[in-house]
């Protein structure tokens, strides 16, 4: 699982609360990809739960399918310090298409589990882009977390976000919630996030450590 939320500074009605989830596999173009789903709440079986992208892991890359956009690059984790990241379009509405990221720094960073993990710090190129923080197996800590490198807006109307949790069979390897000590202080429907235990199992995993 992959969460954030945010909340909007001129609107204090406005409240984000994203959670992503892998479920099963599909084959798009002879390529087996495992398919992620926004989720409803902190489960995979809720049936609001809805399909929105593809990714798959190949050579120390991570590649995504997002609607009708052709395949990209999310991740890639053979940069070293000066390689540069282009991406070919945006998540963000009326946001320019083309634009890049640089690795500034690649160090690591200990885990909430106890484990380390390769740190990467991505600085923005141009006008069009923004920086990035990205943990291996883990995908972007910053803003929207697993999608966020698709994403280059400078301009949010007043929105902001924060990754607030990863984990994986129920353990949390990333942890960033100012409102309680787990993942997800409540499910979206406000049922108590405490009591529910869901025992995820992730095959094949495009997120492993490599």
């Amino acid at each position: 699982f992959w969460g954030y939320d945010g909340s909007n500074i001129f609107n204090g009605a406005i409240c984000y609360d994203t959670r992503y989830g892998l479920n099963g596999d599909t084959t798009i173009n002879g390529k087996v990809y495992t398919k992620v789903y926004s989720l409803a709440d902190s489960t995979l079986t809720n049936p609001n739960s809805t399909y929105f992208a593809a990714i798959r892991e190949e050579n120390k890359r991570i590649y995504t399918i997002i609607g009708n956009f052709p395949e990209e690059v999310l991740y890639d984790f053979n940069l070293i310090v000066g390689d540069t990241i282009n991406y070919h379009y945006s998540l963000i509405f009326n946001s320019p298409d083309e634009f890049a990221r640089k690795v500034t720094q690649i160090d690591s960073v200990l885990l909430f589990n106890g484990e380390y993990r390769k740190q990467y710090t991505f600085a923005p190129l141009g006008f069009n882009s923004t920086d990035d923080l990205v943990v291996e197996g883990i995908g972007s800590v910053v803003r929207k977390g697993l999608f966020n490198p698709l994403i280059n807006a400078m301009a949010t109307n007043g929105d902001n976000f924060r990754f607030e949790c990863f984990k994986q069979n129920e353990i949390i390897y990333f942890l960033n919630n100012p409102d309680c000590d787990h993942c997800f202080c409540t499910l979206v429907t406000d049922i108590k996030d405490v009591k529910k235990h869901v025992n995820l199992t992730i095959s094949p995993n495009p997120f492993s450590q490599l």
